[in-house]
């Protein structure tokens, strides 16, 4: 829209000098040619500055990420999305070119909404409804829109979800509290959150890895972490809980962690979404499903030009792919504590193929790989990056030590680069390369003596 506004106001404008140039030229159609011959220089002068900043031509990422996001998940499978990045390109490959219809995007930002839930409860392309039981006056705007926490000891130290649920949708709804301001507020009475498995069922579904049927719990139990739940949340308990895991749930990687609800420790990573499966981890980042992530990400997933160096792609385009590098380099990391190295390496190769310097510059996700690299004894190739990408923090970091340091992006990167630095410096004693040391080692004691450094890295 404010495109339209502008284009009529410079009409106008061009317009206008038409209009004051009547004074001095008479001719009917020399004014308006004139006119155009004076202001043809500005649009002319934005393209030829701006146009490379703002072409999208060959650029299919947004495109081809989503779908990559879909064919992270299992047939008709459920997805917990965030914001606008996340869900709209997911929109538009099931809605215009009708890619993996079988998949339930539920954006968690609109989950806050009647009208969206009332939406997920309705059957949608190839996907069936979600399984809510919570009827439409029990989340109408300005209804359970925030529980904060409110100990209740007598239901103990955990509560089960369906018994949650069950208390908030009666009438005489026991968790009501009275606010300072005398209105009602349904409170949450406990942290832990508890619900039963079934295992015979879900190792019958066919979802447990070979070899972890003997790890199924009985009863998934965890802590929200939380000192409030969003109306978001409460929905997202009701389906886990009425789902039963029938249908595969999975939560895409880049959400606020703080929506995952405490439910990391259940989760299996299987490309760039976290499966919710009923195995308790040691690691609250999930175990990763080596088979099922292989599959995905080096035999499913679409890089359409992002080998081209001609493609624009500008600075916050670029954070995408970082969390892309970061996922293939948990797989590589999997095989090789396996000890399967060979898998590892061929990991690594692929997504250094896919995502190259070239195209897509080298970001912190990186130095992981070198130190990678120089486990799977490509020390050659491992040196080359440390010194490519010692080059190119030193000079952002002479830049900044004599220029403004100041601002939301310039200090992580200024963190980033001596953290890298500094890492950089042991990998070359790793790999015996004294050159390589001698070159980095007094340019890192020099910026970290520099005040204007020293007191972004401290900070």
């Amino acid at each position: 829209g404010a495109f339209y506004a502008y284009s009529i106001w410079i009409g106008l404008g061009v317009a206008g000098i038409a209009y004051f140039l009547k004074d001095i030229i008479k001719h009917d159609f020399a004014r308006p040619v004139l006119a155009f011959l004076l202001t043809i220089g500005i649009p002319v002068l934005m393209a030829s500055e701006g146009w490379d900043d703002h072409d999208r031509s060959k650029r299919y990422f947004s495109v081809d990420s989503a779908k990559n996001l879909l064919n992270s998940c299992q047939p008709n499978a459920i997805i917990f999305t965030g914001g606008d990045n996340d869900t709209f390109p997911l929109w538009y490959v099931q809605e215009v070119e009708g890619f993996r219809t079988d998949v339930r995007v539920c954006n968690l930002s609109l989950l806050n909404t009647d009208w969206y839930i009332n939406l997920m409860k309705q059957d949608a392309y190839d996907s069936k409804a979600l399984p809510i039981t919570m009827e439409y006056e029990e989340y109408i705007q300005g209804t359970n829109d925030y529980l904060p926490y409110f100990e209740d000891k007598r239901v103990g130290t955990s509560v089960d979800i369906g018994q949650f649920i069950k208390l908030i949708r009666q009438k005489d709804n026991p968790l009501q509290k009275t606010s300072s301001t005398g209105s009602k507020i349904t409170t949450f009475p406990c942290k832990t959150f508890t619900f039963p498995v079934d295992k015979e069922q879900v190792i019958a579904n066919g979802i447990i890895p070979k070899g972890f049927e003997d790890k199924v719990v009985d009863r998934i139990t965890w802590n929200v972490g939380k000192r409030g739940l969003e109306k978001k949340h409460l929905i997202m308990l009701d389906m886990i809980e009425q789902n039963k895991f029938d249908r595969p749930i999975y939560f895409s990687t880049t959400i606020s962690p703080s929506d995952y609800l405490g439910l990391r420790y259940y989760f299996q990573l299987e490309g760039l979404a976290y499966r919710f499966l009923p195995i308790k981890n040691k690691d609250k980042n999930g175990r990763i499903d080596t088979d099922i992530m292989y599959e995905n990400m080096m035999t499913k997933f679409h890089w359409r030009n992002m080998q081209d160096p001609s493609v624009f792609y500008d600075e916050n385009y670029r954070r995408f792919p970082a969390n892309i590098r970061e996922k293939f380099h948990r797989l590589a990391v999997a095989y090789y504590n396996k000890g399967e190295k060979d898998k590892a390496l061929e990991v690594v190769n692929h997504c250094l193929e896919v995502l190259p310097d070239e195209a897509i510059p080298y970001d912190g996700t990186i130095t992981s790989y070198i130190d990678l690299l120089i486990n799977l004894d490509q020390k050659e190739r491992a040196d080359k990056m440390m010194k490519k990408m010692s080059d190119r923090y030193i000079q952002s970091l002479n830049y900044y030590s004599k220029n403004e340091t100041s601002g939301m992006f310039v200090e992580p990167e200024i963190r980033m680069a001596m953290y890298s630095l500094n890492r950089f410096m042991r990998m070359a004693q790793r790999t015996n390369n004294k050159e390589l040391q001698e070159y980095i080692t007094p340019n890192f004691n020099r910026f970290i003596e520099n005040p204007k450094i020293s007191k972004m890295v401290q900070g």
